[in-house]
């Protein structure tokens, strides 16, 4: 037992350290994105061989996506704050505003997310002597508002970005496979670009594209 908590430990511990190392990094491209971003990105766009038209068409693109996304992102986070809230309210739980603002405000977090809330709140309606309570926020906590975003988030990003709900949520869970929490923005930055081009791609190509006719 000792050697299973030493190893927690240190797991919790790496972990920890990870996201503030993260964190970090993300705090200081903010700080030259947001300085030099316009700069920035003008000049690579300058840089890609398409068309002023073709360079217009994936600049909007990106940025419907880009902003489709942190929309969703905040939008489900409110979401599961009102679901946590309402799951309090109805276990009878103290504060239940509290918690449900408290659950809003972790929800886009990595690595802590909803658990920040619910669990310590389970832990102490377990110690003051209501295991069913603790076992009914469990199951609401996991099963409805700590699987909402995966259902929700898609839907909301892929109607106002306009993308398909199946690619989309398969490139969400790739992105997340491979870069971690920026892969939920960076797997639906894919698919947006992915798609532009391919319909650059078919506008430019149409010729080449369409079936041939038999001549007589």
């Amino acid at each position: 037992i000792s050697g299973s908590i030493t190893s927690l430990a240190k797991a919790a511990l790496k972990n920890i350290l990870f996201f503030l190392f993260q964190l970090g990094v993300l705090t200081f491209s903010l700080f030259f994105l947001l300085r030099d971003g316009a700069k920035v990105f003008r000049r690579a766009v300058e840089l890609v061989p398409l068309p002023p038209e073709h360079k217009t068409s994936l600049v909007s693109r990106l940025y419907t996506t880009i902003t489709a996304v942190l929309r969703g992102i905040f939008v489900v986070a409110a979401v599961q704050g009102l679901l946590a809230a309402a799951g309090y309210f109805i276990f009878g739980v103290p504060f239940s505003v509290l918690l449900g603002a408290m659950t809003a405000f972790f929800a886009p977090i990595p690595i802590l997310g909803t658990g920040v809330v619910w669990v310590p709140t389970a832990l102490g309606l377990l110690l003051s002597g209501a295991p069913d309570k603790a076992l009914a926020v469990t199951l609401w906590s996991v099963l409805i508002v700590g699987t909402v975003d995966n259902f929700l988030r898609p839907i909301l990003i892929g109607a106002e970005a306009k993308l398909p709900i199946l690619l989309l949520f398969f490139g969400m869970l790739g992105g997340l496979q491979v870069y971690g929490f920026a892969g939920i923005v960076v797997g639906p930055v894919v698919v947006a670009l992915f798609l532009a081009l391919a319909d650059i791609y078919r506008r430019e190509y149409r010729w080449l594209l369409a079936p041939q006719k038999e001549e007589p």
